[in-house]
């Protein structure tokens, strides 16, 4: 039985690692890229791929967000990644102009407000998140908050439908560092526009 356990704890410190250093890896990958592109819009897919392949997940995607002329707060699905045998989301028309407050998703507009990430499992649902991801068959999910500047411009979202993933601290890490790159990138392309559009109308 000893044996047994001293192996299992072997194997799990092994699994931390794999993921830890494939997370780093993605990390690094992720800057260069939106260092490197021109556009964000043009490597979006590239980083998605990479992190979805690293971390074993089964669907990445990116939400940007918008604002409804009452003043409530929308967020649409804009990119996605999905693993081989996953049903992909990005034409759900579920996923378009969602109002959080609505479908019962406040509490995760304002913890992604704050810059805090935001878990649940298939075993720690609320009824409103039950609703709208057993649908998606998802059995765990990370989203990592998106700010260009102080706004919160989305989320990057991150499901398991295999299995309830426990997402490692350092894991949560450094996905928000990939969150905050893909901000800054947003930004840089933002300004180079607004440069732009202000030397043609000079």
């Amino acid at each position: 039985a000893a044996l047994a356990i001293e192996a299992r704890d072997r194997r799990l410190a092994n699994e931390t690692l794999r993921r830890r250093d494939a997370m780093l890896d993605s990390m690094r990958f992720a800057s260069e890229q939106f260092l490197r592109a021109e556009a964000w819009t043009d490597c979006i897919g590239g980083v998605l791929r990479h992190l979805g392949e690293a971390l074993g997940t089964s669907r990445i995607y990116v939400f940007e967000n918008g604002c409804r002329d009452d003043g409530a707060i929308l967020t649409s699905q804009r990119f996605e990644w999905v693993a081989a045998g996953i049903t992909p989301q990005i034409d759900n028309p579920a996923l378009q102009d969602v109002c959080y407050e609505e479908v019962g998703f406040g509490h995760w507009a304002e913890a992604l407000a704050q810059g805090q990430a935001v878990t649940t499992t298939a075993t720690t649902m609320t009824p409103s998140e039950r609703a709208l991801l057993e649908k998606q068959q998802i059995l765990s999910l990370l989203a990592v908050p998106v700010f260009v500047g102080t706004t919160g411009w989305g989320f990057i979202g991150f499901d398991d439908c295999r299995v309830e993933h426990d997402w490692l601290p350092a894991e949560v890490d450094s996905l928000k560092a990939v969150a905050d790159g893909l901000g800054a990138a947003i930004q840089k392309q933002q300004a180079q526009e607004e440069a732009l559009r202000a030397k043609e109308d000079a």
